[in-house]
């Protein structure tokens, strides 16, 4: 079994996240909306379990 197999049999969307997925996220907290953010974490995983 590939590792990539692997990866997405724990992950539930199975599928590896896309640069257009993840950069949502990212503008929102450069965004003055996410000013009163703090200290937060904020996976962006997928769904995905430790």
């Amino acid at each position: 079994m590939t590792s990539s197999v692997a990866s997405a049999r724990t992950r539930p969307l199975v599928r590896p996240g896309q640069f257009a997925e993840l950069a949502d996220t990212c503008v929102y907290l450069a965004s003055e909306k996410a000013s009163y953010v703090s200290g937060a974490v904020r996976p962006v995983k997928g769904g995905r379990h430790p």
